[in-house]
């Protein structure tokens, strides 16, 4: 029997940068240009921005904090 282990915050955090990336793109990338959808697409593509960004700051913090990393 195969057994699945899942890392819940990690799904999530995919999640919260895929889907806002995806909607982001399809309201960009669709045929009708109007000022709100272009508004929208790039909402939706600086929300998944500032996830990558906080994901980003929490992986450099831990490291500094509790890893061997040294800022130089």
């Amino acid at each position: 029997m195969t057994r699945v282990r899942v890392n819940t915050i990690r799904f999530i955090l995919q999640l919260s940068i895929t889907i806002p990336v995806w909607l982001g793109l399809a309201f960009l990338l669709e045929s009708h240009h109007t000022r709100i959808s272009i508004t929208v697409g790039i909402v939706f593509l600086l929300a998944s921005a500032l996830v990558v960004g906080f994901v980003i700051w929490l992986v450099v913090s831990e490291g500094l904090e509790y890893g061997d990393w040294s800022l130089p």
